[in-house]
């Protein structure tokens, strides 16, 4: 659907924080503290904490400044508000960057609400290098709703340890997976029930298990060409 924001307006392709901006997140969290502090910079919500984590890493090519490593069980938590949760058929998007560690082992790493059973979790399986992973969405204890694996080649998405561009959108009936830009997979989901408090989570193995950055919550769905356009303004093809 696409309407709050929707990118107009002076200024709103300055940069990558701009078009974010411009298109009104309830959160976004870019990682430039090198405390554990994750500002929002929206101004709305109150900073959260990270351990086993650090803000070091570089960002995309086309955002600059520095992302969020997680190690081994590393977290990020923010403050629990009722807007993160999304819950019934609530319409809302989701949008981060992720990259694999060069180093990093098959294991799990995921943002959202979801406790095991309820809420919503983005999550990324990077696997052994040279091997394949995947990205998945998830709402509630239903088996996985949106596979990247769903598109042919799109698995190994997380296996040349580049940034990806990850987008969920739902407007109410239908949940849609995009990648790098473009949609691979949808489906309708059933009603979002009440999970955990938002927030970053890593795996188990040892060492760095993904980077994460540029993470933002809309509660609205994103159109296609609002996703395409902070694909190219985020991997350096222009604002």
């Amino acid at each position: 659907t696409g309407t709050m924001g929707a990118g107009g307006g002076s200024g709103c392709s300055a940069s990558y924080e701009a078009t974010v901006l411009c298109d009104d997140p309830l959160l976004y969290l870019r990682f430039e503290d090198p405390t554990n502090l994750a500002k929002d910079t929206t101004g709305s919500v109150t900073s959260g904490n990270w351990s086993n984590a650090t803000a070091s890493d570089a960002s995309p090519p086309g955002i600059g400044g520095s992302s969020l490593r997680l190690s081994s069980g590393g977290s990020l938590t923010v403050a629990d508000l009722a807007a993160h949760h999304f819950a019934g058929d609530a319409p809302h998007t989701i949008e981060a960057w992720v990259r694999a560690a060069p180093t990093a082992a098959a294991d799990i790493s995921y943002i959202g609400t979801w406790n095991g059973e309820k809420g919503w979790a983005l999550f990324a399986f990077p696997a052994s290098p040279g091997a394949s992973s995947d990205v998945e969405y998830k709402r509630n204890a239903q088996p996985f709703i949106l596979l990247c694996g769903a598109q042919p080649g799109c698995s190994a998405s997380l296996s040349g340890r580049e940034f990806r561009h990850l987008v969920v959108t739902y407007d109410g009936n239908k949940a849609r997976l995009y990648v790098d830009g473009s949609k691979t997979d949808e489906d309708i989901p059933n009603l979002l029930e009440l999970g955990q408090s938002f927030g970053i989570h890593g795996g188990s193995q040892t060492g760095t298990i993904v980077t994460w950055d540029e993470v933002a919550l809309y509660g609205y769905d994103l159109s296609e060409t609002q996703v395409e356009r902070h694909f190219a303004c985020g991997s350096g093809n222009g604002c």
